[in-house]
Protein backbone atom coordinates (compact mmCIF):
# COMPACT_ATOMS: atom_id res chain seq x y z
CA UNK A 1 0.00 0.00 0.00
CA UNK A 2 1.65 3.40 -0.95
CA UNK A 3 2.33 5.43 1.57
CA UNK A 4 0.75 8.83 1.45
CA UNK A 5 2.17 12.44 2.13
CA UNK A 6 0.34 14.23 4.95
CA UNK A 7 -0.93 17.94 4.13
CA UNK A 8 -0.12 18.52 7.50
CA UNK A 9 3.11 17.30 7.67
CA UNK A 10 4.02 19.10 4.14
CA UNK A 11 2.91 22.13 5.78
CA UNK A 12 5.16 21.91 8.62
CA UNK A 13 8.28 20.73 6.28
CA UNK A 14 10.91 23.71 5.78
CA UNK A 15 10.02 26.27 3.04
CA UNK A 16 7.10 26.66 1.26
CA UNK A 17 5.14 23.62 -0.08
CA UNK A 18 3.70 24.28 -3.45
CA UNK A 19 0.46 22.52 -4.77
CA UNK A 20 -0.34 22.79 -7.98
CA UNK A 21 -4.14 22.56 -8.94
CA UNK A 22 -5.94 19.33 -10.01
CA UNK A 23 -9.74 18.39 -11.09
CA UNK A 24 -8.86 15.28 -13.08
CA UNK A 25 -6.39 12.32 -12.51
CA UNK A 26 -4.64 13.22 -15.68
CA UNK A 27 -2.85 16.20 -14.50
CA UNK A 28 -2.39 14.73 -10.92
CA UNK A 29 -0.77 11.92 -12.35
CA UNK A 30 1.47 14.48 -14.80
CA UNK A 31 2.32 16.38 -11.25
CA UNK A 32 2.99 13.40 -9.26
CA UNK A 33 5.55 12.11 -11.88
CA UNK A 34 7.50 15.52 -11.84
CA UNK A 35 7.78 14.83 -7.99
CA UNK A 36 4.85 16.99 -6.38
CA UNK A 37 3.51 14.88 -3.54
CA UNK A 38 0.76 16.93 -3.17
CA UNK A 39 -2.29 18.38 -5.32
CA UNK A 40 -4.79 21.50 -4.65
CA UNK A 41 -8.33 20.02 -5.72
CA UNK A 42 -9.55 24.16 -6.19
CA UNK A 43 -13.77 24.31 -6.54
CA UNK A 44 -13.23 26.59 -9.43
CA UNK A 45 -11.04 24.19 -11.40
CA UNK A 46 -13.71 21.36 -10.21
CA UNK A 47 -16.26 23.12 -11.66
CA UNK A 48 -14.56 24.12 -15.24
CA UNK A 49 -13.68 20.31 -15.44
CA UNK A 50 -17.63 19.55 -15.20
CA UNK A 51 -18.60 22.57 -17.63
CA UNK A 52 -19.65 24.78 -14.94
CA UNK A 53 -19.14 27.59 -13.08
CA UNK A 54 -17.89 27.30 -9.59
CA UNK A 55 -21.13 28.23 -7.52
CA UNK A 56 -22.81 24.96 -8.97
CA UNK A 57 -20.27 22.23 -7.96
CA UNK A 58 -21.70 19.79 -5.59
CA UNK A 59 -20.07 18.14 -2.78
CA UNK A 60 -20.77 14.87 -4.33
CA UNK A 61 -18.52 16.57 -7.38
CA UNK A 62 -15.86 17.45 -5.14
CA UNK A 63 -16.24 13.70 -3.33
CA UNK A 64 -15.81 12.23 -6.67
CA UNK A 65 -12.81 14.02 -7.77
CA UNK A 66 -10.64 13.80 -4.96
CA UNK A 67 -11.31 10.10 -5.07
CA UNK A 68 -10.41 9.61 -8.54
CA UNK A 69 -7.08 11.20 -7.84
CA UNK A 70 -6.49 9.19 -4.80
CA UNK A 71 -7.01 5.93 -6.30
CA UNK A 72 -5.10 6.58 -9.31
CA UNK A 73 -2.21 8.34 -7.33
CA UNK A 74 0.10 8.44 -4.42
CA UNK A 75 -0.35 12.59 -4.03
CA UNK A 76 -2.26 13.59 -0.94
CA UNK A 77 -5.16 16.05 -1.76
CA UNK A 78 -6.18 19.38 -0.21
CA UNK A 79 -9.63 20.22 -1.11
CA UNK A 80 -11.94 23.03 -1.17
CA UNK A 81 -15.18 22.57 0.51
CA UNK A 82 -16.10 26.23 -0.66
CA UNK A 83 -18.65 27.77 1.97
CA UNK A 84 -19.63 23.90 3.00
CA UNK A 85 -22.56 23.14 0.74
CA UNK A 86 -25.33 24.32 3.15
CA UNK A 87 -25.80 24.58 6.66
CA UNK A 88 -24.33 22.78 9.30
CA UNK A 89 -26.17 19.26 8.66
CA UNK A 90 -24.89 19.73 5.33
CA UNK A 91 -21.18 21.05 6.19
CA UNK A 92 -20.98 18.04 8.45
CA UNK A 93 -22.27 15.03 5.55
CA UNK A 94 -19.89 17.15 3.18
CA UNK A 95 -16.57 16.98 5.60
CA UNK A 96 -17.53 13.05 6.01
CA UNK A 97 -17.69 12.24 2.35
CA UNK A 98 -14.98 14.10 1.15
CA UNK A 99 -12.24 13.18 4.10
CA UNK A 100 -13.23 9.65 3.29
CA UNK A 101 -12.69 9.76 -0.33
CA UNK A 102 -9.23 10.69 0.46
CA UNK A 103 -8.52 14.60 1.14
CA UNK A 104 -5.99 15.13 3.60
CA UNK A 105 -6.57 18.95 4.16
CA UNK A 106 -10.03 20.24 3.75
CA UNK A 107 -10.61 24.43 3.68
CA UNK A 108 -13.43 25.96 4.16
CA UNK A 109 -14.45 29.91 3.27
CA UNK A 110 -16.16 32.91 4.77
CA UNK A 111 -18.49 33.75 1.68
CA UNK A 112 -22.43 33.26 1.79
CA UNK A 113 -24.01 29.77 0.51
CA UNK A 114 -24.83 29.34 -1.59
CA UNK A 115 -22.30 31.45 -3.41
CA UNK A 116 -23.62 33.95 -5.73
CA UNK A 117 -22.63 34.05 -9.31
CA UNK A 118 -21.44 37.56 -8.85
CA UNK A 119 -18.17 36.39 -6.89
CA UNK A 120 -16.40 36.03 -10.45
CA UNK A 121 -17.02 39.36 -11.24
CA UNK A 122 -15.51 40.44 -7.89
CA UNK A 123 -19.20 41.00 -6.30
CA UNK A 124 -17.54 39.12 -3.19
CA UNK A 125 -19.69 38.93 0.32
CA UNK A 126 -18.58 37.92 3.79
CA UNK A 127 -20.73 35.74 5.77
CA UNK A 128 -21.02 36.92 9.71
CA UNK A 129 -18.26 35.89 11.96
CA UNK A 130 -20.79 33.62 14.48
CA UNK A 131 -21.80 31.61 11.32
CA UNK A 132 -18.08 31.12 9.92
CA UNK A 133 -17.34 30.44 13.30
CA UNK A 134 -20.08 27.51 13.56
CA UNK A 135 -18.52 26.40 10.71
CA UNK A 136 -15.42 24.90 12.31
CA UNK A 137 -17.12 23.98 15.23
CA UNK A 138 -19.07 22.01 13.13
CA UNK A 139 -16.19 20.75 10.94
CA UNK A 140 -13.92 19.74 13.92
CA UNK A 141 -16.81 17.31 15.25
CA UNK A 142 -17.15 15.95 12.02
CA UNK A 143 -13.31 15.11 10.86
CA UNK A 144 -12.62 11.54 12.21
CA UNK A 145 -9.08 11.37 11.56
CA UNK A 146 -6.79 14.03 13.58
CA UNK A 147 -4.55 14.50 10.56
CA UNK A 148 -6.75 16.04 8.55
CA UNK A 149 -6.05 19.13 8.66
CA UNK A 150 -8.46 21.96 7.90
CA UNK A 151 -7.76 25.34 6.79
CA UNK A 152 -9.91 28.74 6.91
CA UNK A 153 -9.83 30.80 3.65
CA UNK A 154 -11.36 34.11 4.58
CA UNK A 155 -12.32 36.88 1.07
CA UNK A 156 -12.12 40.02 3.85
CA UNK A 157 -9.12 41.54 2.14
CA UNK A 158 -10.80 41.46 -1.45
CA UNK A 159 -14.71 42.74 -0.08
CA UNK A 160 -12.88 44.99 2.76
CA UNK A 161 -9.15 45.63 1.62
CA UNK A 162 -8.65 45.64 5.36
CA UNK A 163 -6.19 43.68 7.13
CA UNK A 164 -7.40 44.77 10.63
CA UNK A 165 -10.61 42.98 9.84
CA UNK A 166 -8.39 39.74 8.21
CA UNK A 167 -6.69 39.71 11.41
CA UNK A 168 -9.50 39.78 12.92
CA UNK A 169 -11.48 36.97 11.00
CA UNK A 170 -8.26 34.93 11.17
CA UNK A 171 -7.84 34.65 15.08
CA UNK A 172 -11.74 34.41 15.54
CA UNK A 173 -11.44 31.52 13.30
CA UNK A 174 -8.35 29.83 15.06
CA UNK A 175 -10.18 30.03 18.07
CA UNK A 176 -12.91 28.13 16.36
CA UNK A 177 -10.43 25.02 15.46
CA UNK A 178 -8.90 26.64 11.97
CA UNK A 179 -5.31 25.41 11.91
CA UNK A 180 -4.02 27.66 8.77
CA UNK A 181 -5.18 30.84 6.89
CA UNK A 182 -5.77 31.47 3.02
CA UNK A 183 -5.68 35.03 2.67
CA UNK A 184 -7.46 35.58 -0.63
CA UNK A 185 -5.66 37.93 -3.06
CA UNK A 186 -2.79 38.27 0.14
CA UNK A 187 0.13 40.03 -1.92
CA UNK A 188 3.19 38.44 -0.34
CA UNK A 189 3.99 42.64 0.44
CA UNK A 190 1.61 42.71 2.96
CA UNK A 191 1.95 39.23 4.05
CA UNK A 192 4.55 40.41 7.39
CA UNK A 193 1.55 42.31 8.78
CA UNK A 194 -0.73 39.13 8.99
CA UNK A 195 2.33 36.92 10.09
CA UNK A 196 3.33 39.48 12.86
CA UNK A 197 -0.72 39.40 13.84
CA UNK A 198 -0.91 35.78 13.92
CA UNK A 199 2.31 34.46 14.72
CA UNK A 200 0.87 30.88 15.31
CA UNK A 201 -1.30 30.20 12.48
CA UNK A 202 0.50 28.84 9.32
CA UNK A 203 -0.06 31.18 6.56
CA UNK A 204 -0.82 29.92 2.97
CA UNK A 205 -0.71 31.61 -0.22
CA UNK A 206 -3.66 31.35 -3.13
CA UNK A 207 -2.98 32.51 -6.32
CA UNK A 208 -1.74 32.49 -10.01
CA UNK A 209 -4.66 34.51 -11.63
CA UNK A 210 -3.12 37.36 -12.51
CA UNK A 211 0.44 38.36 -13.17
CA UNK A 212 2.93 39.01 -12.19
CA UNK A 213 2.98 35.19 -10.51
CA UNK A 214 5.66 35.39 -7.22
CA UNK A 215 8.25 32.58 -7.19
CA UNK A 216 8.11 29.75 -4.76
CA UNK A 217 11.25 31.70 -3.01
CA UNK A 218 9.06 34.35 -2.94
CA UNK A 219 6.50 33.37 -1.34
CA UNK A 220 8.61 31.71 1.44
CA UNK A 221 10.83 34.65 2.10
CA UNK A 222 7.22 36.46 2.69
CA UNK A 223 6.53 33.77 5.41
CA UNK A 224 4.34 31.88 3.39
CA UNK A 225 3.86 27.99 4.37
CA UNK A 226 2.18 26.49 1.71
CA UNK A 227 1.01 28.06 -1.48
CA UNK A 228 -1.76 26.76 -3.72
CA UNK A 229 -2.32 27.10 -7.82
CA UNK A 230 -5.59 26.48 -8.48
CA UNK A 231 -5.98 28.19 -12.01
CA UNK A 232 -2.86 27.59 -13.95
CA UNK A 233 -3.08 23.68 -14.83
CA UNK A 234 -6.73 24.20 -16.47
CA UNK A 235 -5.42 27.92 -18.05
CA UNK A 236 -2.52 25.70 -19.95
CA UNK A 237 -5.13 23.04 -20.89
CA UNK A 238 -7.41 25.26 -22.44
CA UNK A 239 -4.86 26.88 -23.92
CA UNK A 240 -3.32 23.89 -25.91
CA UNK A 241 -6.12 22.49 -27.03
CA UNK A 242 -7.76 26.03 -28.00
CA UNK A 243 -4.72 26.54 -30.38
CA UNK A 244 -4.37 23.02 -31.59
CA UNK A 245 -7.87 22.63 -32.88
CA UNK A 246 -8.30 26.05 -33.55
CA UNK A 247 -5.57 25.89 -36.57
CA UNK A 248 -7.13 22.79 -37.26
CA UNK A 249 -10.53 24.47 -37.98
CA UNK A 250 -8.46 27.12 -39.37
CA UNK A 251 -6.41 25.11 -42.34
CA UNK A 252 -7.90 21.64 -41.94
CA UNK A 253 -4.80 20.22 -40.95
CA UNK A 254 -3.09 19.54 -37.24
CA UNK A 255 0.18 21.21 -35.85
CA UNK A 256 1.93 19.50 -33.80
CA UNK A 257 5.61 18.75 -33.38
CA UNK A 258 6.57 15.60 -34.42
CA UNK A 259 9.72 15.32 -32.54
CA UNK A 260 7.51 15.56 -29.19
CA UNK A 261 5.05 12.67 -30.13
CA UNK A 262 6.91 9.81 -29.38
CA UNK A 263 7.82 11.15 -26.19
CA UNK A 264 4.11 12.01 -25.13
CA UNK A 265 3.57 8.43 -26.44
CA UNK A 266 5.66 7.07 -23.72
CA UNK A 267 4.49 9.70 -21.24
CA UNK A 268 0.80 8.89 -21.60
CA UNK A 269 1.95 4.92 -21.14
CA UNK A 270 3.54 5.83 -17.92
CA UNK A 271 0.12 7.73 -16.73
CA UNK A 272 -2.32 4.62 -17.89
CA UNK A 273 0.01 2.62 -16.20
CA UNK A 274 0.83 0.26 -19.47
CA UNK A 275 4.23 -0.47 -17.82
CA UNK A 276 3.18 -2.51 -15.12
CA UNK A 277 0.43 -4.24 -17.39
CA UNK A 278 3.29 -5.42 -19.53
CA UNK A 279 4.82 -6.98 -16.89
CA UNK A 280 1.90 -8.68 -15.44
CA UNK A 281 1.16 -10.13 -19.18
CA UNK A 282 4.95 -10.84 -19.32
CA UNK A 283 5.15 -12.81 -16.15
CA UNK A 284 2.43 -14.55 -16.80
CA UNK A 285 3.22 -16.51 -19.76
Amino acid sequence: MTTRPSIRALLSAPGCTVLPGAAEVLSARIMEEQGFEAVYAGGNAIGLAHGKAQPFVSAVETADTISRIVRATGCAVLADVGAGFGEGAHLDQAIREIEAAGAGGIHIDDQPYPKPVGYHRGEGRLETLDIVRSRFEVACKARRDSDTLLIARTDALRVTGDIDEVVTRGRALQSAGAEALIVLDLDPAQAGRVREALPDLPLIWIGGVKAPVPSQDDLHKAGFDMALFPFLTVAAMASAVTELWGMFAETGRVSVDEAKLPDMLKLAGRISGLPRAFQIDEEAV
